[in-house]
This record gives structure tokens, C-alpha cells and sequence, in this order.
């Protein structure tokens, strides 16, 4: 199995019949570039952005977003105000 890589998607990968998404800048067709969990993350060949596909939905990211600041990342910081 490739690093970063889900072993049912290299199966995918390699016999060519993954779909990729779009790029959300250009609309080109962009390459696999990781698996990080729980996304799959793309890079454009053309303007060289790297997205997650799927997007996480709005609630999602405000899940997200409240988890890091009251446990996470931004804990310490928020204790200081």
C-alpha cells in the first residue's frame, strides 16, 4: 500500500478507474495527493491547489472550529483572554 493511501483506493488508482474531482479554482481535473484521516485531500496540476474532497459541510466546520478552541489547538489562547 502507497503512503497515505486507503487500500481500496490504491486498488482504484491503479487500474485507472478513480474518479477525481475538479479543481474548485480552475475546474481542471486534479490528481489524488493524500489520505489524511477522514479526508481525501486532491492537487490541481495546473494551479497547483490542494483540496479536500468532499468539502466538510458548514456544521462540519463549526464542529470543528468549537472543538479546537474549547479542547484544542486554541485552548491555552482562549484560557489567556
Amino acid at each position: 500500500m502507497k503512503l497515505g493511501t486507503r487500500p481500496e483506493q490504491e486498488q482504484d488508482m491503479s487500474s485507472g478507474t478513480e474518479q477525481t474531482p475538479a479543481c474548485p479554482i480552475c475546474k481542471v481535473s486534479a490528481s489524488f495527493y493524500c489520505y489524511l484521516k477522514p479526508a481525501s485531500y486532491f492537487c490541481c496540476p495546473a494551479c497547483d491547489t490542494i483540496f479536500q474532497n468532499p468539502l466538510p459541510t458548514i456544521e462540519q466546520m463549526v464542529g470543528y472550529a468549537d472543538q479546537e478552541y474549547s479542547e484544542g489547538l486554541y485552548k491555552s489562547y482562549v484560557q489567556a483572554r
